[in-house]
């Protein structure tokens, strides 16, 4: 015969996930700054941006996830939700390239200038 397990215990680990999945999100993003800062060399205004769409992405997820946490269930919302974090996330990558590419250039100008300046093993 098995022991019947209350249901405040079965909800315990729920509970505990919940406080997690709610946390998670925003810890990342901060991590995320981490490798950005040390491999990019950013300027003042490079941070700034990104630091600028990194708050936006934690104001939206915030608003849609956190504080309105019953609207999971709506599906017309949580598609504005999506399309917005894509977003956030595309115009978080942009300022990261730009910062990279330097002003007034484009990342594939750079990629070009990059493949030329590599050695040729086979000249012609």
């Amino acid at each position: 015969m098995s022991v019947p397990i209350p249901v405040a215990a079965m909800k315990e680990p729920e509970q505990r996930l919940e406080a997690w999945v709610r946390v998670v999100p925003y810890v990342l993003l901060a991590i995320s700054m981490v490798p950005y800062l040390i491999t990019e060399s950013p300027t003042a205004a490079d941070v700034g941006r990104t630091l600028a769409v990194a708050g936006l992405t934690a104001a939206w997820v915030a608003w849609w996830v956190t504080l309105h946490p019953q609207w999971a269930d709506r599906r017309v919302l949580m598609g504005i939700y999506f399309v917005g974090f894509a977003a956030c996330c595309a115009a978080r990558t942009s300022t990261r390239a730009g910062a990279r590419a330097g002003p007034g250039t484009t990342q594939r100008a750079r990629a070009g200038r990059a493949r030329a300046d590599r050695p040729r093993l086979f000249q012609p």
